[in-house]
C-alpha cells in the first residue's frame, strides 16, 4: 500500500500470536521462541537490520489471531542526471 513517498508491506498468520513479554525482544540476534536446537534466533534480526539499511522499519503486534507485520520502505525515486 503506497502512503506518499512511502509503501507498506503487511503480513500476518493465524498461528495464536506472539507471547506479549517477546514482542520487546523479538527483533534481538540470538532470540527465538522455539525449542534448543530448533533455531538460530537471527532471521527476523537479520530481516530488522535489512529493512533498516533501506531507511525503513519493521514492526509486529499481536492482531486477530496471529500476529502482523509491518515493514515500512521510502519510495526509490531514481538517480538523478
Amino acid at each position: 500500500e503506497l502512503f506518499g513517498d512511502t509503501v507498506e508491506i503487511e503480513f500476518c498468520d493465524n498461528a495464536g500470536g506472539i507471547k506479549p513479554n517477546d514482542l520487546s525482544v523479538l527483533f534481538e540476534p540470538f532470540f527465538t521462541s522455539k525449542p534448543i536446537g530448533e533455531g538460530t534466533g537471527i532471521g527476523l534480526s537479520i530481516s530488522k537490520k535489512l529493512v533498516e539499511s533501506m531507511q525503513g522499519t519493521i514492526t509486529a503486534v499481536n492482531a486477530g489471531d496471529g500476529a502482523l507485520f509491518t515493514i515500512s520502505l521510502p519510495l526509490y525515486a531514481g538517480e538523478s542526471s
